[in-house]
């Protein structure tokens, strides 16, 4: 009986350790994250958010009326990677007549240069992104005029 223990115990050891190795090797880390995007301290009723990590995949997610987000990766509402995120905000209202009105300043739709930064370290329901216009009205862009490319260079103001 003792080589059929010893066996055993050697299957049983074999199996931990193919558990344990596995468990090392999940991937990334992603937690939940949800929270509200501001423009000039008043809830932004509508449009997209997305987080660029340094490193590995985005996360995006719809705003609500109340200035609400939550975060996807993966599948729907996982969160994000942990880490620094660059964030970018488009928003916008439809004027009629091929003419829109951004609800956020240029530099914050642009994804090499926004100015702004989410850094995540653990689940949250309260992230907070907020933007300021600096007093300066924002963009309306005449669609029409436009060689079907929307740009923020083709943007007229006001």
């Amino acid at each position: 009986m003792s080589r059929r223990s010893d066996r055993i115990r050697v299957a049983a050891a074999i199996v931990l350790a193919v558990l344990a190795v596995q468990g090392c090797n999940r991937g990334p880390v992603v937690v939940p994250v949800s929270g509200t995007v501001e423009v000039d301290g008043k809830p932004l009723t509508t449009g997209a958010i997305t987080v660029i990590p340094d490193h590995g995949r985005a996360a995006t997610g719809t705003i609500g009326k109340d200035g609400r987000f939550t975060l996807t990766t993966f599948v729907p509402d996982d969160g994000v990677l942990v880490g620094r995120h660059r964030v970018v905000v488009t928003a916008h209202q439809d004027l009629g007549r091929m003419k829109i009105k951004w609800l956020v300043p240029a530099a914050c739709r642009d994804m090499a240069g926004t100015p702004l930064v989410l850094e995540v370290k653990g689940r949250t329901n309260d992230a907070k992104v907020s933007i300021s216009t600096e007093g300066k009205p924002l963009e309306v862009e005449d669609m029409s005029s436009s060689s079907g490319d929307i740009s923020p260079q083709g943007v007229v103001q006001p």
